[in-house]
């Protein structure tokens, strides 16, 4: 069973909260979070929301060990994970990021490991779209 957490983290980023949106969550973060089936619910000038819904793993346990019977643990809820990003602009050109969400600690350690800078070098060094 995958422990469950709840995670904030704050970061500046060095440079306009359009660009930010932009270049950065679309063009970078989202790719990156839909690889763990994350997909984006909301978008706007100030924020970005992704989630995923999945099942608990006993769920499947049961359904293969209670067969037929155990099928009817298909009706549990299905478990929600989700990560938001909220940024607003700073008069230096910058942006005030908070990402704060609930879910796996390796989801957590994922979104709160992130470094402004490192992100920052990797789309300067990305060929243009």
């Amino acid at each position: 069973m995958r422990a469950v957490s709840n995670f904030t983290h704050r970061f500046v980023y060095p440079c306009g909260a359009s660009e930010f949106g932009d270049r950065v969550v679309v063009d970078y973060i989202a790719p990156k979070l839909g690889k763990g089936n994350m997909a984006m619910v909301r978008y706007g000038a100030d924020g970005a929301e992704f989630e995923r819904l999945h099942r608990s793993d006993w769920v499947f346990v049961a359904c293969v060990l209670l067969f037929p019977i155990g099928l009817l643990a298909l009706l549990a809820p299905k478990k929600r994970e989700f990560v938001a990003f909220r940024w607003t602009p700073r008069a230096d050109e910058h942006c005030d990021v908070t990402v704060h969400g609930q879910g796996s600690k390796g989801l957590a350690a994922n979104v709160t490991g992130i470094d402004p800078e490192r992100i920052r070098r990797e789309i300067d060094a990305a060929p243009p779209a």
